[in-house]
């Protein structure tokens, strides 16, 4: 439900639910849904390498920012030379929130659900 107000697909029938201090309603949808990545219980890679996986649609990914980006999200930041056929579901999950994380978007982890918001410090 609360990915459906998120992304404005149903509206709120009580309470508030503040978007930058401001009535989601009041939030442009397209720039809303730009900043909101669902990472599913079975996330999908994309490529063969946790580093590759992590550089999908932006190849200038240092490794620095790389390894900055694994810690974050709670992986060791030597897992960025691993294979992905090497990790485990929720180690996968994490790539994926590591992924969301340096197209400038939050994420969500389904389970539990919890927000992971962009660090502020990343390039």
């Amino acid at each position: 439900m609360l990915l459906r107000l998120l992304n404005r697909l149903d509206d709120s029938t009580g309470g508030r639910v503040p978007v930058d201090g401001s009535p989601i309603g009041e939030a442009d949808v397209l720039a809303l849904r730009r900043r909101v990545v669902l990472v599913g219980q079975r996330p999908v890679l994309l490529t063969a390498s946790v580093a590759a996986e992590l550089r999908v649609g932006h190849g200038d990914l240092a490794t620095e920012d790389a390894d900055r980006l694994l810690v974050t999200v709670g992986l060791p930041a030597h897992y960025r030379r691993r294979s992905t056929s090497d990790l485990s579901g929720g180690q996968v999950q994490r790539l994926c929130q590591a992924r969301a994380r340096w197209h400038r978007k939050g994420c969500w982890r389904s389970r539990p659900a919890t927000w992971i918001p962009r660090a502020r410090s990343m390039p």
